[in-house]
């Protein structure tokens, strides 16, 4: 009951995280400006919109999902941040394709990027990449490291992270600065190690 009970509350967490309405408001005024000048740009905007919230409502009540799908959710994620942010922000994908099949807590990959987003300087003069890249068993998130001047993290969604990902593996993610980055390494389950250890 207590486990059911602390699912739920990560869940709904997470939901929360997710349907962001900072997000949305940033979103749908990205998109009232882009109707005028770019009428198709603005229909991908919303087909790569609508593609987002598809994904977290099917996922959200899943305790993992293939990395494969992480990666198609994160880039409409990332393609709404970049008609708002325009080439000040970039970012690498380097996967192995023998990890595509691994599994990690639905939008794992989303709080990572969307932390390196809303705590550092996105501009012209200081434009922020983000490399996206597998090493072993771990999914690596590293960003340039230009912190805001104001604000402070909360860390809720990390730790929100760590517990769900305690639920499926014992491996332990890292979260650390390294030299001028913040790099962020999250564990890869195997899949037959999930169906025998969690099922």
């Amino acid at each position: 009951k207590l486990l059911e009970k602390e699912l739920t509350q990560m869940r709904f967490e997470t939901l929360k995280n997710q349907i962001n309405p900072h997000f949305m408001f940033n979103s749908l005024n990205v998109l009232s400006g882009l109707i005028d000048k770019n009428t198709t740009q603005a229909q991908q905007f919303i087909d790569e919109f609508s593609r987002i919230y598809r994904y977290v409502l099917e996922t959200i009540e899943q305790p993992v999902t293939t990395l494969k799908e992480e990666l198609e959710f994160i880039r409409s994620y990332l393609f709404l941040q970049q008609i708002r942010y325009g080439d000040n922000l970039r970012y690498t994908l380097d996967i192995q394709s023998a990890m595509l099949e691994f599994l990690l807590p639905p939008l794992s990959l989303q709080i990572l990027v969307e932390n390196a987003i809303k705590h550092n300087v996105i501009q012209e003069s200081r434009p922020l990449t983000i490399q996206i890249r597998t090493e072993g068993d771990f999914l690596v998130v590293i960003n340039d490291l230009q912190p805001k001047q104001s604000g402070h993290s909360t860390g809720v969604g990390l730790k929100n992270l760590e517990k769900r990902l305690s639920l499926i593996t014992q491996a332990i993610p890292e979260f650390r600065i390294v030299n001028t980055t913040y790099v962020a390494r999250v564990p890869l389950t195997d899949q037959n190690s999930y169906a025998s250890d969690y099922n």
